[in-house]
């Protein structure tokens, strides 16, 4: 069996949170709660108000959405609760906060991933098809880049990337094997002119 409750601010008499749970002491809990119930706890105390305690965990689940809907999120502006989520034991609905971001960024800053945590991800996307790109997106792709110009700092910041990256000769054997029998396009005189003037300004290449 499982229960709803919701907890009751005691300056205004509104309710401010709703939740479940499969035991009736997490309705007088405090612990797992986020900042702004603790706010609204610490500021004004609050009373317990069991709105349910015979149901079905699924049950309750339908019922807290419903009531969530009734009254409305403080944090995406359509009510009065302070519940991140539309309920039902899920995070559906939840909107992270600036400060939640900024804590996110900072962690992940200057993270470096290991060979073998970056071989595990791979394996784990692979498996679950991640990687397979479906025609209807590939074409959807390609007019999406159809015609767009890169500015002159874009190309310089691409050059800048790839300076130095050696490929392994299992990745040149692949490229090799990809343009094998491709036809190649006839280059305009404008594309001609443009491969001139980006070979002469190139320092990278070997002198004769």
């Amino acid at each position: 069996m499982a229960i709803v409750y919701r907890h009751i601010r005691l300056d205004t008499g509104e309710p401010f949170y709703i939740g479940i749970g499969k035991l009736l002491s997490r309705a007088y809990q405090n612990r797992n709660r986020t900042k702004r119930w603790h706010n609204i706890v610490n500021k004004y105390n609050y009373e317990v108000e069991i709105l349910f305690d015979d149901l079905t965990y699924e049950k309750a689940c339908e019922k807290e959405k419903e009531f969530i809907k009734l009254y409305g999120r403080k944090d995406i502006n359509t009510g009065i609760l302070v519940n991140l989520t539309d309920g039902g034991d899920t995070s559906t609905g939840y909107k992270a906060t600036t400060e939640t971001k900024l804590k996110i960024g900072k962690l992940s800053k200057g993270r470096i991933k290991s060979p073998e945590s970056i071989k595990k991800w791979r394996e784990t996307m692979e498996a679950n098809n991640r990687f397979s790109v479906s025609e209807e997106a590939k074409e959807k792709i390609r007019k999406t880049l159809t015609g767009i110009k890169h500015t002159k700092e874009r190309i310089e910041n691409q050059k800048k990337s790839h300076l130095g990256i050696k490929l392994s000769e299992e990745a040149k054997q692949k490229l090799s094997d990809y343009w094998k029998g491709k036809p190649k396009a006839p280059f305009s005189e404008e594309h001609k002119r443009k491969l001139s003037e980006a070979k002469k300004g190139n320092t990278n290449r070997k002198k004769k």
